[in-house]
């Protein structure tokens, strides 16, 4: 009889197809040759000919590379304890490293305070310190001033960020995701739902090459647009489901009806887009909506976002047996959901796919506490291979047992 199936996916099953590492990313909004336009909206390009008025970003790194130093600080000085010899660290528990969606979250709550959208106290204290050590990188011949430029370069920071990752996730050269594409087609699998965190639509391109229809919560072509319809999960009809709670590199805003709804843009590279009937369709952000470390606790709880994260529930709720591979444990929101799930029920189990295994237990405390009991309750399966290494045997097998 077959089974229902869930998988979920982290970054590192893109990098068969050559897309970049977290690490790669990161390097890249750090360091990258990037200019901005100074004239009209905020607009970047590594090229400063093709932009108006253009200028460096380099001040920008520079507060970037500030935040990055200061989360590795709070990162390592986590967690206090005494020692016969002094004091040490036990470190944060959740990630270890700070990357592009961790620079991305501090930028956007200093922004958020800079126009009253942070409401926490913590913000303002870490704005403080932040002030402090940036010496003349904000120029300001006071607190207030110097703290308005800190906003302002932080907004920068966030457009930035934006910029560099979704010109760096584009790619058409699909390797690596074969064994989704035979889940799909096997018999031996009834329905399968996949949870992806990556913000690139490698999956999405691989089953349309395929021939295989999905659902992944938006509706059928509307001229340029694909526009968000939920209950497209629902339809019995449908094998297999994408949810994305992070959001996806060829979603956009636009406004309609009064108000705003996201779609898919079927050509994120074209000038324009139009409905069917040649309406000419208003985008309210230039960039793609995908999260990258933005205030989640606000973000997972509004839209399309919102919806997501409701279908993660859901799929938790019905599955019992799970593939993961390319995650590496560092997003504290789904770590726990995954944790409660294992602890929900003894019969849930994840098969993992990732040649070094063992290396998930130095990225997080939450793994490493409980691996070991895990893996000999069967709760955990590790299979030493890349998730482009697995075969259908595999798991076929695994769901077997």
């Amino acid at each position: 009889m077959p089974k229902d199936l869930l998988v979920f996916l982290g970054s590192g099953v893109s990098l068969e197809s050559g897309l970049p590492s977290v690490e790669a990313l990161t390097s890249a909004v750090l360091t990258g040759d990037y200019y901005e336009s100074t004239r009209g909206p905020t607009t970047f390009a590594s090229d400063p000919s093709l932009l108006l008025d253009a200028a460096s970003v380099a001040d920008v790194q520079k507060l970037l590379c500030l935040l990055g130093v200061l989360d590795q600080r709070y990162l390592q000085s986590s967690a206090p304890y005494a020692t016969a010899g002094g004091y040490r660290y036990t470190g944060a528990v959740y990630r270890s490293a700070t990357t592009y969606e961790d620079l991305f979250y501090l930028a956007s709550q200093i922004a958020g305070r800079g126009i009253g959208l942070a409401d926490d106290s913590t913000t303002g204290a870490f704005m403080d310190v932040v002030e402090r050590e940036a010496g003349k990188l904000l120029g300001g011949g006071c607190l207030e001033e110097r703290l308005i430029a800190l906003a302002r370069m932080a907004r920068r920071a966030t457009s930035l960020i934006e910029h560099v990752v979704a010109k760096m996730l584009q790619s058409t050269a699909v390797k690596g995701l074969e064994l989704i594409v035979e889940l799909a087609r096997s018999s031996h699998v009834g329905r399968l739902d996949v949870i992806t965190l990556n913000h690139d639509i490698l999956l999405e391109q691989a089953l349309v090459r395929a021939g295989i229809t999905y659902a992944d919560g938006f509706g059928l072509p509307d001229g340029d647009v694909r526009w968000r319809e939920d209950a497209v999960y629902d339809r019995p009809d449908t094998k297999v489901r994408i949810v994305k709670p992070h959001g996806s590199i060829d979603w956009f805003l636009f406004a309609r009806n009064g108000g705003e709804q996201h779609a898919v843009v079927r050509n994120p590279s074209a000038v324009e887009h139009r409905s069917a009937h040649g309406e000419l369709l208003k985008m309210n952000r230039s960039t793609a909506s995908f999260l990258t470390g933005v205030n989640k606790v606000a973000a997972y709880n509004q839209g399309t976002f919102s919806e997501m994260h409701f279908r993660c529930s859901e799929l938790f709720r019905r599955h019992d047996r799970m593939i993961m591979s390319g995650y590496g444990w560092a997003d504290t929101g789904q770590s726990l959901r995954i944790d409660h799930w294992l602890d929900s029920d003894e019969i849930h189990s994840i098969l993992l796919f990732h040649r070094r295994p063992l290396e998930l237990r130095t990225r997080s405390l939450l793994v490493d506490q409980a691996y070991d009991y895990r893996v000999k309750s069967g709760q955990v399966v590790p299979v030493q291979k890349w998730l482009s290494e697995a075969s259908l045997s595999d798991v076929t097998d695994w769901l077997r047992k």
